[in-house]
């Protein structure tokens, strides 16, 4: 789970926190379309493997961290780790969206 009280001490301020969330959940659609591309094209591990785990260390979130380090350590590109990214990247976005709705002003 995320806690969201450290993480906005870490960003030192809440606002820091909600333009990096609101910078997630922009871009969402392209890095789900980039793990959709990646099931086709081997080549894309690297660049899966450092965006998705940029979000995961940026919101300190493990589960999707875990799902980056196994596809980091995988031979090779595969389906079942990509789709446990995709888990994970999609609930990341639904945690962070009731975060917003629980903190709009």
């Amino acid at each position: 789970m995320i806690d969201w009280q450290k993480l906005t001490i870490l960003y030192g301020h809440p606002q820091k926190l909600a333009f990096w969330l609101d910078e997630i959940v922009q871009h969402s659609d392209q890095e789900l379309a980039l793990l959709q591309k990646a099931r086709s094209q081997g080549e894309l591990k690297t660049q899966v493997s450092a965006i998705f785990s940029g979000i995961a260390s940026l919101v300190n979130f493990s589960p999707l961290a875990s799902a980056c380090q196994k596809l980091a350590d995988a031979e090779q590109l595969d389906p079942i780790i990509l789709d446990e990214l995709t888990t994970e990247y999609q609930r990341l976005l639904i945690l962070i969206q009731q975060y917003q709705s629980d903190h709009q002003s």
